[in-house]
């Protein structure tokens, strides 16, 4: 038996009677009724103790509301209005709102509000299931976004590294003409050093260990597949696969825009792909992206 929390608020007595006769035995929930007879202290009732539903029923139902609705945001609280056959209710007093209506009249058979309140009791744990299996299953997309999120950050400050380290190497060469001999064998220890740190190789078998855990299988099929793309072809795809952009593409392989249509194109001729078919969905469909083993 699940345990619910139904608020009655209600400015006659009888009717708050009468409804909490009709919802002491409601089948598959343990309902635990709280009453009240103002506005103001459903209202701070509510707050406090976040109830399942709210059964409303005033005189001036559609001022009450307006009053509710305003004071109240969680809006995955149904409400339902006990209202008159010939009573008007303003739309916007329940816009946004989880929002039902009974006619008091009908009070008298308990059946009718019993339906009711067990019915909404039944869509909301139906609801809270759904949403958690739909959490649940979007747990692998959710880590697939981060662990590429994470990926293109690792990328881009490589990136930054390189070029810093390219710019020092080229200051050092700059200084070579206006120093000793000593200090030159020095400067040139220190370029190769530097040459060293941006070994292309190394910095690809890195990145593509990395891609590896992320993306399983997404570079070994595409470069079985296509065994003549080269490291260049095969990073462009992993960043298509990223979803970069095409700027942050051209700033990773340090290519001009032109160069980036130009590189595409005659990519789009090594993977044998029609003008027409789009070189993002070919490459999203190699590899395995909602199998994370990080």
């Amino acid at each position: 038996m699940t345990e619910k929390l139904v608020l009655i608020a209600c400015d006659n007595l009888a009717n708050i009677s009468s409804v909490m006769h009709c919802l002491r035995s409601i089948a598959s929930f343990q309902v635990n009724i709280i009453s009240s007879t103002r506005v103001s202290d459903a209202i701070q009732i509510t707050r406090s103790l976040n109830p399942a539903v709210v059964i409303l029923g005033f005189k001036n139902s559609a001022r009450t509301l307006e009053d509710f609705n305003l004071s109240i945001n969680n809006l995955d609280i149904p409400i339902v209005c006990l209202k008159r056959n010939n009573e008007q209710l303003l739309i916007n007093s329940t816009k946004n709102k989880v929002f039902f209506t009974h006619p008091i009249e009908h009070l008298g058979n308990g059946e009718s509000i019993s339906l009711t309140v067990r019915s909404i009791l039944h869509l909301k744990e139906y609801s809270s299931l759904n949403n958690a299996t739909n959490s649940k299953a979007r747990q692998p997309e959710l880590q697939r976004k981060e662990s590429h999120r994470t990926l293109s950050k690792y990328v881009m400050e490589i990136d930054q590294k390189t070029k810093l380290l390219a710019s020092i190497k080229n200051r050092v060469s700059e200084l070579f003409p206006y120093v000793n001999d000593p200090t030159r064998v020095e400067l040139i220890s220190i370029a190769n050093s530097i040459k060293l740190g941006v070994n292309n190789d190394k910095m690809w078998n890195d990145f593509a260990l990395y891609y590896e855990k992320i993306d399983p299988g997404f570079i070994s099929s595409l470069s079985k597949k296509h065994p003549d793309l080269t490291t260049k072809d095969l990073k462009y795809c992993c960043y298509l696969k990223m979803n970069l952009s095409n700027d942050d593409i051209r700033n990773l392989l340090g290519i001009n825009q032109e160069s980036v249509r130009t590189h595409k194109y005659r990519l789009k001729k090594k993977l044998f792909l029609p003008k027409e078919q789009k070189l993002g969905l070919y490459v999203h469909s190699f590899g395995d992206s909602n199998r994370i083993q990080l």
